[in-house]
Formats: structure tokens, C-alpha cells, sequence
């Protein structure tokens, strides 16, 4: 399909156009290329879609928390789901429609970088407690050793995921394209 065929077939709805408007404000080296590649609206679109769903979700989720009154009138179950909505709408407006700003990636930039430094001095605490643990006799310190390796480890894993997703995002603020998705087990 070429994209002009492809163009003709996006219909973009508030949040499509939304997305247009603020990327072209605040994200316009994207803007410019994607608009140059001819892509511009597809990515809109994508957007667009990828929003909703995650807003189905998260209103289907919230609705098993905050049901809808069996006794609700009709005003009373839209004004509920519409609060429902507005709730997913400010979890995922960022995700994909509201980008954060070009001017943003520096201070991205310095947060992997310490990241990574915080990273590898959680690394060392967890070799030198580790190396401890080789040694050491006493069952109680034992204890207390495996319970600060574990601790370390869930922090090296928070890190190493925080990391993952400023990397992510500021790939996404580089190429316009959507930030990959992440992954959690076994990384660090």
C-alpha cells in the first residue's frame, strides 16, 4: 500500500489531532521528519489507536475496583465512566500522544548517565558482599549478608528498568517511533 493510499484511509479523531498539534509545538525535528517521510499522519494514527486501547484497559481495570452502582441511573453510570476515562486518559496521555519536548533529552541523558553509575557502584556492593558472604562463619551474619544481596539486587533491578526506559524514551525523542516496550526478568 503506498502512503498515499494509506493516507486516505487514517481517520484521526481529538486525540490524533492532538497529537499533531503538540508534537508539531513541542517535538518539531520529529514533526519535520515524519511529515518529510510522509508518515506523519500514520504515526498520528498510531497513536491514536494505541491510546485507546491502553485507555480500554485501564477503564475496564478501574472498573473492577470502582464498579458502577447496580442502582445507577443513566446519568449516573455515564458521569461514572466518564470519570473512568478522564483517570486513563492522564495514565496514558504521555505514552504516545503527548510526547515529552526535544529540549527534554538532555536531561534524559543525565539520568541514564547516572543510572549507569549507580548501577555499577550496586554492582561492586554486591561483589564485595558476596565475596564477604564467601568467608564468613557466623550463621546470623549469614543471614543479614543474603538479606543485603537480595535488597541490592531488587534495587539494581529498579535501576537497571528505570534506565531501560529513559534509554527507550530517548530513542523515541531521536526517531519519532514509539518506545519499545519493556521488559522486566533477568536483566541486570
Amino acid at each position: 500500500m503506498t502512503n498515499k493510499t494509506a493516507q486516505t484511509q487514517i481517520k484521526l479523531d481529538q486525540m490524533g489531532q492532538l497529537a499533531i498539534t503538540h508534537w508539531r509545538e513541542n517535538r518539531p525535528q520529529m514533526f519535520k521528519r515524519l511529515k518529510r517521510q510522509g508518515k506523519l499522519l500514520e504515526r498520528a494514527y498510531q497513536a491514536q489507536e494505541a491510546t485507546k486501547q491502553e485507555m480500554d484497559a485501564i477503564v475496564k481495570s478501574l472498573l473492577k475496583e470502582d464498579p458502577i452502582p447496580a442502582n445507577a441511573t443513566a446519568e449516573e453510570t455515564e458521569a461514572h465512566l466518564s470519570y473512568l476515562a478522564d483517570r486513563a486518559w492522564e495514565m496514558t496521555m504521555e505514552n504516545h500522544i503527548l510526547l515529552p519536548a526535544e529540549e527534554d533529552m538532555e536531561e534524559i541523558v543525565d539520568e541514564i548517565r547516572n543510572s549507569r553509575m549507580v548501577i555499577k557502584e550496586i554492582k561492586s556492593e554486591i561483589a564485595s558482599l558476596e565475596k564477604e558472604l564467601e568467608d564468613e562463619t557466623d550463621n546470623s551474619r549469614i543471614g543479614d549478608l543474603i538479606d543485603e544481596i537480595d535488597s541490592l539486587k531488587a534495587r539494581l533491578e529498579d535501576q537497571t528498568l528505570f534506565m531501560k526506559r529513559q534509554q527507550s524514551m530517548l530513542r523515541s525523542l531521536k526517531t519519532g517511533e514509539e518506545p519499545e516496550e519493556e521488559t522486566t526478568e533477568g536483566e541486570y
